[in-house]
């Protein structure tokens, strides 16, 4: 009895390996042409992405179901709770991914393509204007970033920055000192410095700022 039972789920578990190989055949051979190589790293590496988030949720749990399954075969109660489960890592993943579009942090989590592409033209544009300078703090991230561009660009292409944050108070506005300190290493001491003083020329060249100008 033993025995048959062995017999049993090993022809079971071999008829699930050669439908997976053949599956993955198909899948090789059609999916990489369609997409193209960029398309299909990127799906390759999405793939593998929500592969280790489902492996991390499921602990084990399809080992065990198919354990219990096999001492049980009758158990309906296990493939109702295996199918309950399944359904939350579905419905995760699907608000993972929901919540990923909705806040933006897909830029960071996975690649669209666009992202990259917009980085590469900011490094091989020929002069590039920054306005505004660190008004805002800069995060890890867009620190990393501009270090990237700002070093694809160092003694190859120009880079104006303006700003009316004085060069004193950078430091305060970065984020990751050991990137902040290379990304300004390529920046302050290879450039040229204009401070200019006087007032704002929209209020020089503004007919409601004159003098002359009558109170209502």
């Amino acid at each position: 009895m033993t025995t048959d039972s062995l017999k049993k789920r090993y022809l079971a578990k071999l008829s699930a390996n050669l439908v997976g190989l053949a599956i993955s055949v198909v899948t090789q051979a059609i999916i990489p042409r369609g997409l193209g190589p960029k398309a299909y790293g990127d799906f390759h590496f999405l793939s593998n992405f929500f592969n280790k988030v489902a492996g991390f949720l499921d602990m084990g749990t399809s080992i065990g179901f198919y354990t219990k399954l096999s001492q049980h075969q009758r158990d309906f109660g296990l493939v109702s709770f295996y199918l309950r489960f399944a359904g939350f890592l579905s419905l995760f993943v699907f608000v993972f991914v929901g919540g990923a579009q909705a806040t933006g942090a897909y830029v960071t989590l996975w690649p669209d393509g666009s992202y990259p592409k917009l980085l590469d033209k900011l490094a091989k544009t020929q002069l590039l204007i920054i306005d505004d300078w660190l008004r805002n703090p800069l995060s890890e991230t867009q620190t990393r970033d501009l270090l990237e561009i700002i070093d694809d660009r160092y003694n190859r292409r120009s880079t104006i920055l303006a700003t009316q944050i004085p060069v004193s108070d950078w430091q305060e506005r970065r984020a990751n000192l050991t990137l902040s300190d290379a990304l300004m290493d390529r920046i302050v001491h290879n450039s040229y410095r204009l401070e200019l003083k006087g007032e704002s020329m929209r209020k020089r060249k503004s007919c409601l700022t004159q003098t002359s100008h009558k109170e209502v």
